[in-house]
């Protein structure tokens, strides 16, 4: 009954919590982790982390990943591979390594533990950016497909590292492995591209079935699954393997009717159960960074700013139709991906509680900030289009 009762509880406060910051403007995966991180033992301590949350956490995670993956598609990575790259260096990459580079020799901790902490404050994340993008109506543009494709790129990569960190002995079969699943992801993609007809008869007499959605549900569920579990036999974390599975289902081969039902049913079970959990979870590990740890987290936001303003100039160049404030604004902002590569460190033992706060941490402030510098003439500009 305990553990019914904890549940219902950060659910409640973490749904309540997050609704409120989507309504003043901020995303509400950041409530929910204040949630978790009033309700842990970092604030009032009514609720303590403990293996049954652990494991309501990790199929949350399952069911948050492969909806991130069915939000994006293998063209994103294939088109405009120059201009996106830019961004991946200049947003993800560069301040990942700086800050790796500072935790190493400036603060003098272990390499793994600094390259997860950096790589998990520096990621940008495609929950958050999505739904920015989509918000703005962005996709509309080419600058909104590179924003998406250049934070995909660094997901991507940020796993891979986080596979290769987790399992380093076999870091070499890991790599060559990661390699080969792409390519078969690619050949995969290419197959079903090419028997498209057929497939999207398959979803069209589903879609006519009253049991339709429910069973194209569990499929779905199902390929996410033989994907995870692929990943996690070559010693790669299953989060990358969910991702990959939901890359593969678009609405080309479902048909958008049919598809945005499907897509509007995972987002539903998501936002109302999942990813309150997961965040508010996430939170209740959280404590407060003190001394050195509280110096990291300063270092690590002063190098995500500083190079804020390289991708600011660079924006200046290549965004066509919004401001390179509001696409830095966009690309700054960090969330599901960071919050994930921290909790799986955290829970294989190769991060401390304390590092997992300045994920955590660093996560909330860069989330509050960044979307501020998003112009108001692009907010007034995309409302018309959302209007009409």
């Amino acid at each position: 009954m305990q553990i019914i009762i904890e549940l219902l509880l950060l659910l409640g406060i973490s749904l309540i919590i997050g609704e409120l910051f989507e309504r003043l403007g901020f995303p509400g995966i950041i409530g929910n982790i204040i949630a978790g991180l009033m309700l842990g033992p970092a604030i009032f301590g009514i609720i303590a982390p403990n293996p049954e949350l652990g494991a309501i956490s990790e199929i949350s995670l399952f069911f948050i990943i492969l909806l991130i993956g069915i939000e994006v598609t293998t063209d994103l990575i294939t088109k405009n591979v120059g201009k996106y790259s830019l961004f991946t260096i200049t947003g993800f990459a560069l301040p990942s390594v700086m800050m790796a580079l500072i935790f190493i020799y400036g603060f003098h901790f272990g390499a793994v533990s600094s390259m997860i902490t950096a790589i998990a404050v520096g990621i940008p994340s495609i929950s958050i950016i999505s739904v920015l993008v989509l918000k703005y109506r962005l996709l509309k543009y080419q600058d909104g497909s590179i924003i998406i494709a250049s934070t995909v790129a660094s997901d991507i990569i940020a796993f891979s590292i986080l596979a290769i960190l987790s399992n380093r002995s076999n870091a070499m079969l890991i790599i060559i492995s990661l390699v080969l699943v792409l390519i078969a992801l690619f050949a995969i993609d290419s197959l079903i591209k090419k028997h498209a007809f057929y497939i999207r008869k398959f979803f069209n007499r589903m879609s006519l079935s009253n049991s339709g959605e429910r069973i194209t549900f569990g499929l779905i569920i199902v390929a996410g699954l033989v994907f995870a579990s692929v990943f996690q036999l070559i010693g790669i974390t299953y989060v990358l393997g969910a991702f990959f599975a939901g890359m593969l289902i678009y609405d080309a081969i479902m048909g958008r009717h049919f598809y945005n039902r499907v897509s509007r049913t995972f987002k539903r079970i998501n936002y109302s159960f999942f990813i309150p959990l997961f965040f508010s979870i996430a939170g209740l590990s959280t404590i407060f960074p003190e001394g050195k740890y509280l110096e990291m987290l300063v270092v690590a936001l002063a190098i995500v700013g500083l190079f804020s303003m390289v991708t600011f100039l660079l924006g200046k160049r290549i965004f066509k139709k919004i401001m390179a404030s509001t696409g830095t604004g966009i690309i700054g902002s960090r969330g599901a991906v960071g919050v994930t590569i921290g909790s799986v460190a955290f829970t294989s033992g190769l991060i401390t509680n304390s590092m997992y706060s300045i994920i955590i941490f660093g996560t909330i402030l860069l989330s509050l900030t960044m979307p501020l510098l998003i112009s108001k003439k692009d907010k007034r500009s995309m409302k018309k289009l959302t209007d009409y």
